[in-house]
């Protein structure tokens, strides 16, 4: 890459920044695209899609979930020690519905941990992520386990059933 095309991204990338902060979301996809076209391996550009994405998601726009994550994997492909790309990651993953996805982002997090200080308050917060996952996880399958044994077992549906009203994230 040339050093003129870096120069280009750059500026591509400076406006996709000043559109996000303005909240013109299409606008700001367009200048970060423009951006990795001309440098496809500048990982900032690749973590502000990846944030720009998850703000949709959190607008209720659920079909940028796999993109946010694509950016966040792509990120860490380029800087494998930007820890926080490990952490939204982590997030992301959160928010998909898959016993699969909790996997993933109990490594992500504690990956993120790998390269954090631990007084971090993320850290704090990875750390209870990582306790309030597996526990759930752990109790979905008991409670999986006790509904394959004795089908029968209406308390283990109540309560299965309230882990995926409350946390729709185990189904």
């Amino acid at each position: 890459i040339s050093a003129a095309d870096k120069e280009r991204a750059r500026k591509h990338f400076q406006s996709g920044r000043k559109y996000a902060g303005q909240e013109n979301w299409n606008k700001a996809i367009e200048e970060y695209k423009k951006a990795l076209r001309l440098n496809p391996e500048d990982y900032e550009v690749h973590f502000h899609l990846g944030t720009l994405y998850i703000r949709l998601v959190l607008k209720g726009k659920y079909e940028f979930l796999d993109k946010a994550l694509a950016e966040f994997e792509t990120t860490i492909k380029f800087k494998p020690d930007y820890a926080i790309a490990y952490f939204l990651t982590a997030m992301t993953y959160e928010k998909q519905n898959s016993q699969e996805s909790i996997d993933k982002a109990i490594k992500y997090y504690q990956k993120y941990l790998s390269l954090e200080d631990p007084e971090n308050i993320k850290a704090k917060m990875a750390e209870t992520k990582i306790k309030q996952l597996t526990e759930l996880k752990a109790k979905t399958q008991k409670l999986r386990e006790a509904i394959k044994n004795n089908p029968q077992d209406v308390k283990a549906y109540v309560e299965l059933g309230n882990i995926y009203f409350w946390q729709p994230e185990f189904q």
